[in-house]
């Protein structure tokens, strides 16, 4: 029996030791349902619900509709685009830090997407407090140090970072408007547009999350236009290579270590699976989850989450069998 206890304590140590590494291959994925707002985690390899309620508001910080929840240093950072609020959540203590509602004088409002990059969180803000723009925050302080506005007549709805830029999707709602993914530098200079379509006119129409794939293509959730809605694929130059979820209104994607695309969408999570050509759920139901944002985390501390993480190691290791 003790043989047993110290081979069982001794495994334990072990995976608590290794709770960070285990993590490095999740995503976050925030549920703007109403009732079930939270950031869920998943497994970035296949896709596997891990958490549904992995971060959830208390009562000094209620979610209304979470956008993208991204990795700060220790921190998860929340874009609340109702409630006009970036969230900053500290894996350490696993408690809340003040949240961030603008710079003293202009408030933050309508806000979508967001990206660290160095020390500075650029975050997509499309209502009347610094108009269409996306706004610079100081990542150790908090606070705001600038905005830049994006096209006329157009709301920002994600950054990206790419090549030592920023890459931002917006569109115009209009069904005669513009759709674009547009290249800023990080001081807020447009550098060109990579991809720019007529909305209603067969192509993208509505890009809202962004994401850059390992070979440098760009992964677009193209909200809009029905049937020729999309997570649409394009390479540097802006040609695109590929559409899969079509007339499924996905919001964003993302490549899994399986190769499959994870994607997200009003009924909840799902993937692409690039095999069989068909949708999957990955975490789905009318009513509990309407799914936003995928951004991956590659640190949880110990022992805060120690017993969480020994759970994703034993997780992992038996799905691996």
């Amino acid at each position: 029996m003790m043989i047993r206890f110290a081979r069982v304590a001794s495994c334990a140590a072990a995976l608590i030791a290794s709770a960070q590494v285990c993590l490095a291959g999740y995503v976050m994925v925030p549920n703007i349902s109403s009732g079930h707002q939270a950031i869920s985690l998943f497994d970035s390899n296949n896709g596997a619900l891990i958490n549904a309620n992995f971060i959830v508001g208390d009562a000094s910080n209620v979610f209304s509709s979470p956008r993208e929840a991204i990795q700060v240093g220790h921190q998860v950072w929340i874009s609340d685009q109702v409630a006009n609020k970036v969230f900053r959540y500290d894996l350490d203590s696993q408690s809340f830090l003040p949240a961030i509602t603008g710079d003293g004088t202009t408030s933050l409002s309508n806000l979508r997407g967001l990206e660290v990059v160095g020390n500075t969180v650029f975050v997509a803000n499309a209502g009347s407090g610094f108009g269409n723009s996306v706004v610079m925050i100081n990542a150790t302080t908090g606070s705001v140090t600038g905005s830049f506005p994006v096209g006329s007549n157009l709301g920002p709805w994600d950054v990206q970072a790419y090549n030592g830029n920023l890459l931002v999707s917006n569109y115009s709602s209009s069904s005669s408007g513009m759709s674009r993914v547009d290249v800023y530098d990080t001081g807020g200079n447009f550098v060109n547009s990579l991809v720019t379509t007529t909305n209603n006119a067969g192509g993208l129409f509505g890009p809202q999350q962004v994401t850059v794939e390992a070979n440098g293509n760009v992964l677009v959730g193209g909200f809009s236009g029905g049937a020729n809605s999309g997570v649409y694929e394009f390479d540097s130059a802006g040609v695109q290579q590929g559409r899969v979820a079509s007339a499924l209104g996905p919001r964003g994607g993302y490549r899994l270590g399986n190769g499959n695309i994870m994607f997200t969408k009003g009924d909840g999570v799902w993937a692409w699976d690039t095999n069989t050509n068909a949708a999957v759920g990955l975490y789905t139901g009318t009513g509990l989850v309407n799914s936003t944002y995928i951004s991956p985390i590659t640190y949880i501390p110990a022992p805060g989450v120690a017993a969480f993480g020994v759970v994703l190691c034993l997780g992992a290791r038996r799905r691996s069998r």
